[in-house]
């Protein structure tokens, strides 16, 4: 990008100033590829974590268990549906009463 900047002064004078500048991506994330231990077991002592070593990986699922801040969360989900939605029952009693009246209407019962 390029730029220029004026201004007139109080005595009359025009200043004037051009610069140019450039924007480049950078991605911060290469910038530093090796994980910092000191920082993590910082934040983990920090947050009440543990800093678990690879050598050490199956010791996780007994420390969970004794944290105990972590529970099991269930979701359920339930939807319902009107019955008068259901076209085929309302045709099925329909069809029902229907044959009733016409059965009773034939043999002569009311």
């Amino acid at each position: 990008y390029t730029f220029k900047s004026s201004v007139a002064t109080a005595k009359g004078e025009q200043l004037t100033y051009e610069g140019k500048f450039s924007i480049q991506a950078i991605q911060v994330e290469l910038a530093e590829t090796t994980a910092n231990h000191a920082m993590l077991r910082a934040l983990s002592q920090k947050y009440g974590g543990a800093t678990v070593l690879a050598e050490d990986m199956s010791k996780i699922s007994t420390l969970i268990r004794e944290k105990g801040t972590i529970k099991p969360v269930i979701y359920e989900t339930s939807k319902t549906q009107n019955v008068i939605n259901y076209r085929w029952i309302f045709g099925l009693l329909l069809l029902l009463l229907g044959s009733e009246w016409f059965l009773r209407r034939y043999w002569g019962a009311y």
